[in-house]
């Protein structure tokens, strides 16, 4: 007979013996970390990875998980390159800095699947999306109305993600 192996618990929080104490004001281990700062989800970063927000949302997951991986596999490649100082994430602001024409590969990568293009469509109802006439280019489509609720379903989904 197998043992059962007892599930161990595992806990998203620290205890107050890991927290540096200065003056009156308990500073929590991940605060501690130089340069950390906060940012907002919502007002930060879903803005600038609604392309990834979009796949994620209208492909299944696996197939979305798997883009992401192949897509930061590329990313990755230019990371000791002299332009690499110039971006620190795949988001729509940096795109253009990063080596290897990363917008190409994210719309190539995601119109390998039958709904990629509907994913990534959306984008171009934004008229100050960042390098807007890229993404235009390499969808080589025009939006359409609907795109709308695609583009609200998309953030829907993600602004809980935890």
């Amino acid at each position: 007979m197998a043992k059962k192996r007892k599930k161990q618990k595992t806990r998203n929080t620290s205890g107050l013996e890991h927290h540096k104490k200065v003056g009156k004001t308990l500073i929590p281990p991940l605060m501690a970390l130089p340069q950390m700062r906060f940012q907002s989800w919502t007002n930060e970063r879903i803005p600038e990875l609604l392309w990834a927000c979009l796949l994620r949302s209208v492909l299944p997951q696996s197939v979305a998980l798997a883009m992401f991986r192949e897509i930061a596999a590329e990313g990755f490649k230019h990371k000791d390159d002299d332009t690499a100082t110039k971006y620190s994430a795949l988001y729509h602001s940096h795109l253009r800095d990063v080596p290897g024409n990363m917008i190409q590969k994210i719309v190539s990568t995601a119109k390998r699947h039958p709904l990629g293009y509907a994913a990534l469509r959306p984008l171009l109802l934004l008229e100050t999306l960042p390098h807007r006439e890229v993404w235009k280019a390499e969808l080589a489509m025009e939006p359409q109305e609907d795109d709308w609720k695609t583009l609200g379903d998309a953030v829907l989904k993600v602004l809980d993600h935890q």
